[in-house]
């Protein structure tokens, strides 16, 4: 018993250390700050051109309207282009001064048409623009948990990630210390962090390489961790108990593959910063079936150690079977191990991933999304970018130096197109929601967010009322839930290429195929007669794959 209370005061006291604030003002973090404005940059650049383009768009449709008009002598016609020509001119200059979203009105009805598609698209690249930032929110929010971790704090949720991202990106003083600056203008590469350090080895090697990495979570201040060393091919989650009767995790990432036999190899342990390290009680050999015996040691739990297990380029191969295949895989036998080095990869559009000798770069969670800066080995190297909707481009053997920028134009899929659009819930029956499909494209529609259209006000997601016990009373009563899709629910979303497309329920994720070429409607499951007294909208993502 006492034991038992002893360990739970310790473990009371280790949860109140971790529970202090966490330092935002580590190097760690001003690079994250760094980083993220660095991604945030190009996002805001690629909306100030698309409405740039749009208004000159919409200039130059309503210059050609003057000609048309003068040459036809249409008094009143010359009269709507100087008009529009005038509302487009001034929007262009109140965009240049503030960058908002310029508001092009008019009382002339013969120009709704022209406005209302100007609105539309205006909100398309809003939504764009607002899409990418969610993301960009996201991953970064990611990273900061994996910088909180290794200053011992207990992961929050996301909701708090994001509230510290947020106090982050607030702090004045939390600029990244010197980038090095690339002569590609915007190119930025990233100081390299912590250098590794040996932290113990067993003999000498002519070529030292890392063909495993084990990133350990422990929950006891004095650890021993057993490590598999041999035949790992894939990432491995390793759970166990400790001597104390705490668990602990191991994951271990292989980045070549060992191999055994013969004359026992040399084997040396490498620091991975900005984790813990951990110091060696038992190295692999024959005799204890190649485990490596780990010992960490913490003043305050639960803590995260990572190292990687290296020996001679001789003893490994890549992991499929040939040549090494990884970010960071050694020269071949009889050279020196080639220095990292820091490069920045890009790409237009932006938001794509990197595989690099067939391994993604990122995080355990997600890939890095270009631009972004990583080191690498100062050796050629496969890379491909690949990006959704795009096709993927491949760099056979392209040359890797320091500060070098690695930038590809995607070329869009014929016939890929994915916007995000805002439906009301007290919007029109069905109008286009400005994508259009071709015959026999699959559409894919993803929806977030909440609205009502029951007359007792309860708020629902896209998947609308479902038919239980709380609101059956809507599908007993048909006036009290008139829908247009009967078989659906109400107030669901719903989907249909006009003009003739059968309705499809989507919900919060849902599919269709265009019969025919069209544009993709959207609308909520109930008549717009009946649509008076509803609130709320939804975020939805319409992609047209080819």
């Amino acid at each position: 018993m006492r034991t038992k209370l002893l360990r739970l005061a310790i473990a009371g006291l280790a949860a109140g250390a971790l529970a202090a604030e966490p330092d935002l003002a580590t190097d760690a973090m001003k690079q994250l700050r760094a980083d993220y404005l660095a991604q945030k940059a190009p996002i805001a650049a690629a909306r100030a051109d698309a409405l740039k383009k749009l208004l000159e768009e919409n200039a130059a449709k309503a210059q050609e309207m003057l000609a048309k008009s003068r040459v036809s002598g249409n008094i009143t016609a010359q009269a709507t282009a100087n008009t529009a020509l005038k509302l487009f001119a001034d929007a262009r200059a109140a965009f240049e001064k503030d960058g908002a979203t310029p508001p092009v009105t008019s009382t002339r009805r013969d120009l709704a048409e022209m406005l209302d598609l100007y609105k539309l698209s205006a909100q398309v690249v809003d939504d764009r623009q607002t899409t990418a930032l969610k993301a960009l929110d996201r991953a970064f929010a990611a990273r900061l948990g994996e910088l909180l971790a290794a200053q011992q704090s207990p992961e929050p949720d996301e909701d708090k990630r994001r509230d510290l991202l947020a106090r982050l990106l607030a702090l004045a003083s939390a600029a990244a210390p010197g980038p090095a600056t690339n002569a590609v203008a915007g190119a930025t590469n990233a100081p390299a962090a912590e250098p590794p350090t040996v932290i113990a080895t067993t003999g000498t090697a002519g070529n030292w390489v890392p063909f495993l990495r084990a990133d350990l979570v422990v929950r006891d201040a004095l650890e021993i961790v057993s490590v598999p060393v041999a035949s790992v091919r894939e990432k491995r989650t390793l759970d166990g108990e400790g001597a104390n009767g705490q668990p602990w995790k191991a994951t271990l990432t292989p980045l070549q593959e060992l191999v055994v036999g013969g004359a026992e190899p040399a084997f040396r342990l490498q620091s991975v910063p900005p984790h813990k390290p951990a110091s060696v009680l038992t190295w692999p050999s024959a005799a204890n079936n190649w485990t490596l015996e780990l010992r960490t040691k913490t003043p305050a739990v639960p803590s995260r150690h990572a190292v990687l297990i290296e020996t001679d380029a001789a003893t490994c191969r890549g992991l499929d079977g040939s040549a090494p295949a990884a970010p960071g895989a050694a020269a071949a036998p009889g050279r020196a191990a080639a220095p990292l080095v820091w490069v920045r990869f890009d790409s237009y559009p932006t938001g794509a991933f990197v595989a690099v000798n067939g391994a993604v770069l990122g995080t355990s969670r997600a890939p890095y999304l270009t631009p972004f800066n990583y080191q690498l080995p100062a050796q050629p190297a496969n890379i491909r970018f690949s990006r959704r909707g795009c096709t993927d481009v491949a760099l056979e053997q392209k040359p890797v130096a320091s500060n070098a920028v690695i930038r590809v134009v995607l070329a869009e899929k014929p016939g890929f197109v994915e916007r995000t659009v805002t439906v009301a819930a007290n919007g029109p029956e069905w109008s286009s929601c400005g994508v259009r499909a071709a015959k026999s494209a699959k559409v894919q529609i993803a929806a977030q967010g909440s609205w009502s259209c029951g007359s007792g006000g309860e708020t629902v997601d896209a998947e609308g009322y479902p038919n239980d016990n709380r609101f059956f009373e809507y599908y007993l009563d048909p006036s009290k839930g008139p829908r247009l899709v009967q078989n659906a629910n109400y107030g669901q979303l719903l989907a249909r290429v006009l003009p003739d497309g059968e309705p499809v329920a989507v919900g919060r994720q849902g599919t269709l195929t265009a019969a025919a070429g069209g544009d993709i409607a959207l609308t909520i499951n109930e008549p717009a007669k009946a649509r008076h007294d509803n609130r709320g909208k939804l975020s939805v993502t319409v992609t047209v794959l080819p």
